[in-house]
C-alpha cells in the first residue's frame, strides 16, 4: 500500500534532492500495553508504519521495553539501539517500565560518537549523544520523555522542572553546533498553560522549532517537538504523522548539512 504523505511534505519534497537525514519520533502507547487495553500486534502494526518513513534516526518514548524491546529488534533490523546512559539489568526485568525510551540509529547511515550525562534528568527518560551522520559530522542530540504534570503531586512538578532547566543549561552556548532537541515535553507552547511552561519557553526561546504544521499532537495539545540550533533552521523541516498511536508523531528532513 502507497503511504498518504501529508500535503505539507509533498511540497516540501517537490524539486528537491533526496533528503540528507531523516528523525521520526514517536510517543508508542506504552501505557497500553502495560493495561492491556493494546496487545503486542497493536505495537507491531505501529513500528513497521515508524519503519515505513524510512528514518535515519528513531526516537520512541512511553517505551514499554520489558515487551517491546524484543520485537522491536526484530522489526527494525539493520539498526543499532541505543538506550539511557544508566540503564541497567534490574531496569530491564521491570514488568512496570513503560515509561522510558529508546534511541535506533541506522547502522548504514549513523554511527554513535560520545553518549553524556546530565545533571538533575530521570535516568530513563532521556538520551544525549553525539551520533555522526556523515564523513565525521557530528550532531548533538538529546531527546526527551518529560514527564506530564497535570493534577501530578509536588515532587512530579519538580522533577519535570528540573528536566526542563538542565535541557536549558545544555542547550545554551550550543548555537553554532550542529544541534536537535526533540521528543515528548508535554509543555504546550501554543497554549502555555501547562505547568513549568516558563522554563519550557526558555528553551524554546534559545533555539528554533522547525514544525512547519504546528498542529496539536496530544487531544488537543502540542506537546512533541523537533528543535535545532540557529546555525541549521533553514535546513530542516518538520511535519506531523499519524499512526497507529494516540500521539501524532513528527518527521524531521534534513538537507545540505554543512
Amino acid at each position: 500500500m502507497n503511504e498518504v504523505k501529508h500535503p505539507y511534505e509533498v511540497a516540501l519534497m517537490k524539486g528537491k534532492n533526496e533528503p540528507e537525514l531523516i528523525i521520526v519520533q514517536q510517543n508508542v502507547c506504552g501505557r497500553n500495553i502495560y493495561e492491556r487495553t493494546w496487545s503486542i500486534q497493536d505495537y507491531e502494526e505501529l513500528i513497521k508504519e515508524v519503519k515505513g518513513k524510512n528514518p535515519d534516526i528513531i526516537f520512541l518514548t512511553e517505551f514499554y521495553y520489558q515487551q517491546m524491546y524484543d520485537v522491536t529488534k526484530i522489526i527494525l533490523e539493520g539498526y543499532e539501539f541505543i538506550k539511557p546512559s544508566r540503564f541497567s539489568k534490574n531496569d530491564e526485568e521491570q514488568k512496570g517500565l513503560y515509561a522510558t525510551c529508546l534511541l535506533a540509529i541506522k547502522k548504514a547511515k549513523v554511527t554513535k560518537d560520545k553518549q553524556f550525562e546530565l545533571m538533575n534528568m530521570l535516568d530513563l527518560r532521556y538520551i544525549c549523544v553525539d551520533l555522526n551522520i556523515k564523513n565525521e559530522k557530528i550532531m548533538k542530540t538529546l531527546l526527551l520523555y518529560v514527564p506530564q504534570t497535570y493534577n501530578a503531586p509536588p515532587y512530579r512538578v519538580k522533577q519535570k522542572e528540573k528536566m526542563l532547566r538542565s535541557t536549558s543549561n545544555y542547550v545554551s552556548g550550543k548555537y553554532n553546533n550542529l544541534l536537535f532537541v526533540g521528543g515528548d515535553m508535554n509543555s504546550d507552547i501554543d497554549g502555555k498553560t501547562t505547568t513549568c511552561i516558563g522554563v519550557f519557553e526558555e528553551i524554546y526561546n534559545k533555539i528554533v522549532d522547525t514544525d512547519c504544521i504546528k498542529e496539536a499532537t496530544w487531544k488537543g495539545k502540542r506537546l512533541d517537538y523537533a528543535l535545532v540550533s540557529e546555525k541549521i533552521k533553514n535546513k530542516v523541516n518538520t511535519i506531523p504523522i499519524k499512526i497507529k498511536s494516540d500521539h501524532r508523531g513528527l518527521k524531521t528532513v534534513f538537507s545540505a548539512l554543512k
